[in-house]
């Protein structure tokens, strides 16, 4: 079945030094399911992250997305948490 596609932004504040390899996220549904996952598929914009993830909602109402940006050297950020309720039409 096709998901629905999210575009997220994530703002941040480094020294130019520092790298951001990859963004982790927790994910947790509205049914008590929870699941982990990675992207270092992402355009860096220096302020502020993007990327895109395509979400399946099945008969969840909602996900709750905690993401943690992380460095080259593998330091991670605080987190950053989105709940994203399920939009009319959603699969």
């Amino acid at each position: 079945l096709p998901a629905t596609r999210f575009t997220f932004n994530i703002d941040y504040e480094t020294p130019d030094e520092i790298e951001i390899s990859k963004i982790e996220f927790d994910l947790e549904w509205s049914g008590g399911d929870s699941d982990e996952a990675e992207t270092s598929s992402f355009t860096n914009m220096g302020t502020h992250i993007e990327y895109s993830w395509c979400y399946r909602f099945g008969d969840e109402e909602w996900v709750e997305i905690t993401h943690r940006l992380v460095t080259a050297n593998d330091t991670k950020s605080n987190p950053s948490v989105v709940r994203i309720d399920k939009p009319d039409g959603a699969n």
